[in-house]
């Protein structure tokens, strides 16, 4: 079902409210809370260490962050694929303000998650020297 609505969207024949609310915000808001839980726990395996971080600590962190930055990276792929999908369809509508507010929000959430990429790839650069400092 899902793949015949992404197949759909891409052809251009799947109304916008589909294409906005079942595809991209459900889409988007299921991998952003996988991803929240999956770095939340992480957050949490950190913080039962009290400040005292030995190696078996490090090796639940390693453990942790692959999937976070997986989930990250799938979210951010499909938040940008859904929204191409939401451009492309923006003309399925009864409305032509629909229209220019659907394209409206796909400019600014694009502009949003380039910004969240960066942010991403700061966080990537950082986080081992982070880590590192803190094992000292």
């Amino acid at each position: 079902m899902i793949g015949k609505m992404i197949d759909q969207a891409w052809r251009r024949e799947l109304a916008l409210w589909k294409t906005f609310w079942l595809l991209h915000v459900t889409g988007t808001t299921l991998l952003a809370l996988m991803f929240v839980g999956t770095a939340s726990m992480m957050q949490l395996i950190l913080h039962t260490a009290n400040g005292n971080i030995d190696n078996a600590i490090v090796v639940q962190w390693q453990l942790f962050a692959a999937p976070v930055m997986v989930l990250a990276t799938i979210t951010v792929i499909w938040s940008v694929f859904s929204l191409i999908l939401v451009w492309k369809n923006a003309k399925n509508t009864s409305s032509t303000i629909w229209t220019f507010v659907g394209r409206v929000y796909v400019a600014v959430k694009l502009l949003n998650v380039f910004i969240y990429m960066f942010m991403l790839l700061y966080a990537l650069m950082t986080m081992p020297l982070t880590l590192i400092l803190t094992l000292l």
